[in-house]
């Protein structure tokens, strides 16, 4: 029991030393609508770890300047960059510009029907688009709950950015990592005491 004791409190210790050593700048660029966010967590454990360590585990989309995305915490947020770098929560963030941006308009209505929508707490889901392994594993259409890719994916369905003959709740981040239309990550703040692959292996 004190073997416990002991090993929480020097993890809590490591995040709150993570946390007060972190850069506290976050690039300034300019966003625009249909922008992808990307962001791994500070926390130690967390769901995002059937994430690989080398890739991002949260992702949104901008709109008017703000992210929109899905999480655990309450379902739908709309934030700004610097709350969310005010949070402590996220050691890295990156940006992909789309090379056509989605009229605002649209994107916010579409964004706003899943305003009383609550999170994913479906870890099968979750692993299952993390596997890619098909039938039988392979999930099926369900908005009644959504995680942060599905949130997005769905979104890229609707405005044609994305295949709509995947589910969007088989895209995971890392997918969307590497979807077409998009500039490559530009990373806007990063936690100097750890490292990050844009581009994991």
């Amino acid at each position: 029991m004190l073997l416990i004791l002991l090993i929480f409190i020097v993890c809590v210790g490591l995040v709150q030393y993570i946390n007060q050593t972190s850069s506290k700048h976050v690039k300034l660029i300019t966003l625009q609508d249909g922008d992808l966010f990307f962001s791994r967590s500070n926390v130690v454990f967390s769901p995002s770890a059937i994430f690989p360590p080398s890739s991002f585990s949260h992702v949104g989309i901008i709109v008017d300047g703000k992210v929109a995305h899905f999480s655990r915490g309450g379902g739908l947020k709309i934030q700004t960059l610097k709350e969310l770098q005010d949070s402590n929560y996220y050691a890295h963030m990156a940006v992909r510009r789309c090379h056509s941006p989605i009229d605002r308009e649209v994107l916010q209505s579409q964004i706003m029907r899943f305003k009383h929508t609550p999170f994913s707490s479906s870890y099968r889901e979750m692993i299952n688009a993390f596997l890619d392994m098909g039938s039988p594993f392979q999930n099926t259409k369900n908005l009644d709950s959504l995680f942060c890719s599905e949130f997005v994916a769905q979104l890229l369905q609707e405005n044609s950015i994305l295949d709509q003959t995947v589910p969007a709740n088989e895209y995971t981040p890392k997918d969307l990592l590497y979807i077409s239309g998009y500039d490559a990550p530009q990373c806007i703040y990063q936690n100097p005491h750890l490292t990050l692959q844009l581009f994991p292996s």
